[in-house]
């Protein structure tokens, strides 16, 4: 982009050079007005790629899917980041803040209950041992 830019700003000062020597020749006016149109145009263009560019690199960045924000069971000697998911006591915690705090430990910890822990299942029927 900025070879662009560069490329441009030699033509710039020879544009008005020969703008000086079409004085009177309403063609040769013309095509430098064309050119100088098209300059333009290509420099607006080459920003424009160049931003969409960066923008996906952002965006790219900071796309997370459930897969990457799961960190497993909750380990004391771990920090957690804005996001993340830990599997503590039975239940799964969405950490609201990066955090070195345990989840359930209380308001203000920096984790939120997503799914609470269900009872264990009993599998045998009445009076089987």
């Amino acid at each position: 982009m900025a070879e662009v830019v560069e490329n441009f700003q030699c033509f710039d000062k020879e544009f008005a050079d020969l703008d000086r020597v079409a004085k009177g020749n309403p063609r040769l006016l013309a095509l430098f007005a064309y050119m100088a149109v098209h300059r333009d145009l290509l420099v607006a263009r080459e920003a424009r790629i160049e931003l969409e560019r960066r923008v996906e690199a952002l965006e790219m960045d900071h796309v997370r899917t459930l897969a990457d924000c799961y960190r497993g069971v909750w380990r004391a000697a771990e920090s957690y980041r804005r996001g993340d998911l830990v599997s503590h006591g039975g239940s799964t915690w969405l950490a609201l803040r990066d955090t070195e705090a345990q989840p359930g430990d209380g308001a203000g910890t920096g984790w939120r209950l997503i799914v609470k822990k269900g009872r264990d299942a009993n599998t045998r029927k009445d009076g089987e041992k």
